[in-house]
């Protein structure tokens, strides 16, 4: 993790004042809520629900912070590359939507959309305030826990829609088997791909009472359950990228056994290393549904289950297509936040017209970062390289380094 200095603005948890308490709590509620939140009305789609939600305890938490900051006569801003990153794309952002064709389209939009400055702006305060609030390694446990939690309500509700068929619970909103709370049917296969990943690590790392154990345990087989039957070959991908990488890691540095061993009739320690099987199963599984027989079985699980759901996106080619046409126009600052429609109605491949996408209007191509090359332009997209290297490289130094316990480790990792 990154080193926050925060120049003893932030004290410990026993010091804090209770209304920097409140923002953490409000903070920590988001893990919570905001998978399982919902307006129940089919006027308020699940994005702006959610979206709306975040927007309000972000602010409201932000807004606590800094009156906790004016009454300690004391405002110190983290210097970390990361927030400086964060910072650059939230201005270069901003300066692309003013120079844009439709100012209140990239800056605010329609509704919460994803890809507007407001929404990345209220992001980039959410990652600012999550180090200056959660210096604790018990609040940052704590917020594992209300994910946990979260997912277990979200994965008994699908279960039983499952086996009791997409009328049950719907509340006339969850109208067949592949709506969820999450949002699209991809998106709750990432939602359970990253409880999987938590699981992961949990077991790998942690002494775990027997009960904590079996509920973790279980948390791992619903997702890879979940998994199949949604089968996104890019989160099939992720976990068994994460899987090799997290196998590697723990063989070389994980805890080993120490046992004497001869040599040349002297006694000498030998460190032995236990294979961390739930990582080598995960990776096998993996790589099984990376395969066509996975791809086959997955399709069997949705044909018993009478899942018929399929998500369309512009590809690879397509996207950067659009972009480059984009960049010849406008190359610094791309088109505006959220554009990418217009760019993609102005600039798609002509073979799109063949095809029965002839009229869909995208508002995003293949990923959010290359939608982001077409809308924010070169400057914009290297800021966002600029964050996800300082991200990776905060990362790497933070597993590599010392710990003083078990515990540090596994919330490092």
């Amino acid at each position: 993790m990154p080193d926050f200095n925060l120049g003893g603005v932030v004290g410990s948890e026993g010091r804090k004042r209770g209304i920097e308490r409140f923002a953490s709590l409000l903070v920590l509620a988001l893990a919570f809520l905001l998978p399982v939140f919902f307006i129940p009305s089919v006027a308020f789609s699940f994005q702006f629900s959610k979206a709306l939600l975040l927007s309000v305890v972000v602010l409201a938490a932000f807004v606590i912070w800094v009156v906790a900051r004016l009454k300690d006569g004391a405002f110190v801003i983290p210097n970390s590359p990361l927030i400086m990153s964060l910072g650059a794309i939230v201005v270069l952002s901003t300066l692309s939507s003013l120079l844009s064709g439709s100012v209140s389209t990239s800056l605010v939009g329609g509704g919460f959309e994803v890809g507007t400055t407001v929404s990345i702006l209220i992001v980039s305060v959410l990652a600012f305030l999550v180090p200056i609030l959660f210096q604790g390694k018990e609040q940052i446990f704590a917020s594992y826990l209300a994910f946990l939690a979260s997912f277990f309500l979200i994965a008994l509700f699908h279960l039983l829609r499952l086996v009791f068929g997409p009328d049950f619970l719907s509340a006339g909103i969850f109208t067949d088997a592949s709506a969820n709370t999450i949002g699209k049917w991809n998106d709750l296969a990432v939602f359970f791909g990253t409880a999987a990943v938590l699981s992961l690590v949990t077991i790998e790392s942690l002494a775990l009472n027997h009960l904590f154990r079996t509920l973790i345990y279980a948390a791992l087989g619903i997702s890879l359950f979940f998994l199949a039957v949604i089968n996104f070959s890019t989160v099939w991908f992720t976990l068994g990228l994460f899987s090799l990488v997290f196998l590697v890691y723990l063989i070389s540095f994980g805890r080993g056994q120490t046992s004497p061993a001869k040599d040349d009739g002297l006694v000498t320690p030998q460190t032995t290393r236990s294979i961390p099987y739930p990582s080598l199963v995960l990776l096998l599984i993996s790589v099984v549904f990376i395969l066509p027989a996975g791809a086959r079985l997955a399709g069997q699980l949705s044909d018993v289950f009478n899942i018929t759901q399929g998500e369309v996106r512009p590809s690879w080619s397509a996207t950067f297509e659009v972009a480059r046409q984009t960049l010849i126009k406008d190359p610094l600052l791309g088109a505006g936040p959220n554009q990418f429609t217009e760019e993609w109605l102005r600039f798609k491949p002509a073979g799109i017209n063949n095809t029965v996408f002839w009229n869909t209007d995208f508002s995003y191509g293949v990923g959010l970062i290359p939608t982001f090359l077409a809308t924010q332009g070169i400057l914009g997209v290297m800021a966002w390289i600029a964050f996800v290297l300082f991200f990776v490289y905060a990362g790497f130094k933070a597993i590599l380094s010392t710990f003083s316990d078990k515990f540090s480790q596994y919330i490092v990792t």
